[in-house]
């Protein structure tokens, strides 16, 4: 009997033994790695800019039929303003007019606004940012300007994003080799990667999103990626 007891123990040992043995392992492996976070900033400067011009007029009731024909004709003064002003005419796009009644209050009668909008995309952003900055010398003859807005765009996004995924991903392996170091230990290759969502933020800005973001409202903008990385540790 005490000898059955004996080999029970033992047997009891050596598989205690392989289990200790086996979380030691597991363990071990865990710590065979690091996970760092890599970030790229880039400076980018728009290579295209969207001038949208909305233009309105206010109409009473009984000049509502000649509301259309009024708006083509100061549609048709900008448009020519602007190619007179060296925009080409393949770059300004003239949207369909609308005509919106004004509701006043009860007893009164009631007017309409006439308004249509034109575009002007273009890469000639000097040219165009002038001639919005100062729209006294573009627009006259009784056209009002109810609004004007400047977009800057991008074109070649795919290779901006390239090399600020291959920076960030630069960074992130300067940051692991650092720690690898503190460490006393040597960079493996690359176990994962992924990367965050882009940026695009007017200079100097401190603003993120968990979507993205792309600011229009500058012409440079500061691209920005994260890269999540695991490198083994040899």
């Amino acid at each position: 009997m005490k000898r059955f007891d004996a080999l029970v123990l033992a047997l009891a040992l050596v598989v205690g033994a392989t289990v200790l043995g086996a979380f030691f392992y597991g363990a071990r492996s865990d710590d065979e790695s690091i996970a760092v976070v890599g970030v790229a900033t880039q400076r980018v400067s728009s290579d295209i800019v969207k001038w949208r011009i909305s233009l309105a007029r206010s109409l009473s009731p009984s000049a509502v039929a000649d509301g259309y024909g009024r708006m083509a004709a100061d549609a048709r003064a900008v448009t020519d303003a602007l190619t007179a002003a060296g925009i080409a005419a393949a770059d300004i796009t003239v949207h369909p007019i609308s005509i919106f009644r004004n509701y006043a209050p009860e007893g009164t009668v009631p007017g309409y606004t006439a308004g249509q909008s034109i575009t002007v995309t273009s890469k000639e952003l000097d040219r165009v940012e002038s001639l919005a900055t100062n729209p006294a010398a573009l627009i006259g003859g009784g056209v009002l300007l109810q609004g004007s807005d400047l977009e800057f765009y991008v074109s070649d996004l795919a290779a901006v994003k390239q090399t600020l995924l291959a920076a960030a991903t630069r960074d992130a392996m300067a940051r692991a080799e650092e720690m690898a170091r503190s460490a006393e230990r040597r960079l493996g290759r690359m176990l994962a990667a992924r990367s965050g969502v882009f940026q695009f933020t007017e200079p100097y800005s401190s603003e993120v999103s968990d979507y993205g973001i792309f600011s229009t409202s500058t012409r440079e903008k500061d691209a920005t990626v994260t890269v999540r990385a695991a490198f083994a540790l040899r």
